[in-house]
């Protein structure tokens, strides 16, 4: 779990230094990026924060030294026996718990912000109901379909007025609903309004949203991600706005600057991240009036170049680190091994370290003569032993090759002195 540990905080630290370079990258390169491209770039990072681990190729370029889990517990296990000592709470919560104090706490913070921006969104929902009126002016529905029509969705999308929102917006996962303010507005406004929030129902900006807050609520502790889910969210309404302004003539850019620098002051309120509006507070209105007005051409290349780059850069950024452990079961047995072959060596040799020989010579053959000997010998002194045991009154069988305790040699050593006397 440590090792798991390690490597999410590497992979997250990786890709906040990307987000960094990134960020300064489009900062310096402006508009010769299209907005499509910028899109996609912060898509790419956002992705990657979404699968944490990263496949390793080669040895890595930095190797940094680092004691397995299972290693340090069994060192820890051994010196504890060895010294037959208990461990106690405060050194067991150093060594394991604070991991999952860490653990509770993340869990905790990704159940607040998913709960508070999911809550949002149910209070929204329930304020459409409540407030929502369903469109019956025949002049607004057929500039709906006739927007429709123009940028090819056959979908069945809904029109409502809605007094308590300030600005237009998209909403509804499954039926969605083109939410409008109560006001009047003219034949060009409903034109440019519909189009902005039909072409964020074609990018899918509303799943765009509820990815974000997805990748909010898991990387709640790291605010360079809450900037890069801000980028992302900007570069998603730039390119909403740079496909709009496609379908028109360069003058029709200040008409649509205007728009929107009409609705500053009414957007005041704000409804969560899972609805589309045609303004938010929450981005950089300078920035997207200068790439609104500004019509100078983006390079072709950069494009696939720096996609192709940051992908690349991405999946090899688990190759930068390289892990330096030690294995247990190897380490044990490459310790044990030799010390047991070093003993049995130390025993052969002991032998020889007190002077004696290896092996000690075989006896020379004994004789024929000297065979008769010991022959009449072991007769001789087995006939004074029945006629000493026959003389004491006692019978005994003593069977050959068994050895007798010392208790018998003293009796027999007394019978054999009465015997004497």
């Amino acid at each position: 779990m440590t090792e798991l540990l390690f490597s999410l905080t590497v992979t997250v630290l990786l890709t906040s230094l990307f987000i960094i370079i990134l960020s300064a990258l489009l900062l310096l390169l402006k508009t010769k990026v299209s907005a499509k491209t910028v899109y996609r770039l912060w898509l790419l990072i956002l992705v990657s924060l979404l699968i944490p681990l990263r496949p390793h190729f080669g040895q890595g370029i930095v190797e940094v030294q680092f004691q397995s889990w299972a290693a340090s517990s069994a060192s820890a296990s051994s010196n504890v026996a060895a010294a037959a000592q208990d461990i106690s709470i405060w050194d067991k919560f150093q060594q394991f718990y604070w991991l999952y104090l860490l653990l509770a706490v993340w869990l905790l913070g990704f159940l607040i912000v998913l709960g508070r921006q999911f809550l949002a969104y149910y209070r929204f929902r329930a304020m459409l109901k409540h407030w929502g009126q369903t469109v019956t002016d025949k002049r607004i529905q057929k500039r709906l379909e006739i927007s429709k029509t123009a940028l090819g969705i056959s979908r069945p999308i809904n029109v409502l007025l809605c007094p308590v929102i300030k600005s237009p917006m998209l909403t509804g996962f499954y039926r969605p609903v083109i939410l409008l303010p109560a006001a009047h507005y003219t034949d060009e406004e409903l034109d440019l309004i519909f189009e902005h929030e039909l072409v964020h129902y074609k990018h899918h900006d509303l799943y765009t949203n509820l990815f974000i807050v997805t990748i909010l609520a898991l990387h709640w502790f790291n605010p360079l991600v809450h900037f890069a889910c801000r980028e992302m969210q900007e570069a998603a309404e730039a390119y909403c706005d740079e496909t709009v302004l496609g379908y028109h003539g360069t003058g029709y850019r200040f008409y649509y600057s205007e728009t929107i620098l009409s609705m500053i002051d009414r957007s005041s309120k704000n409804f969560g991240m899972l609805t589309s509006c045609f303004y938010s507070n929450k981005f950089n209105l300078r920035r997207r009036i200068l790439t609104i007005m500004e019509n100078g051409k983006s390079l072709a290349f950069l494009s696939p170049f720096l996609i192709l780059l940051l992908s690349f850069s991405l999946l090899g950024s688990g190759s930068v680190f390289a892990l330096a452990g030690q294995n247990l079961s190897g380490t044990d047995s490459q310790i044990a091994k030799p010390s047991v072959s070093k003993n049995v060596n130390e025993e052969k040799e002991e032998p020889v370290s007190t002077g004696q020989p290896a092996e000690e010579p075989a006896p020379a053959p004994a004789s024929a003569s000297d065979s008769a000997n010991d022959q009449e010998t072991a007769l001789t002194d087995e006939a004074q032993t029945n006629q000493i045991l026959s003389s004491a009154g006692t019978e005994t069988q003593q069977p050959d090759g068994v050895s007798r305790s010392s208790d018998e040699d003293d009796d027999r050593d007394d019978d054999f002195d009465d015997d004497d006397d």
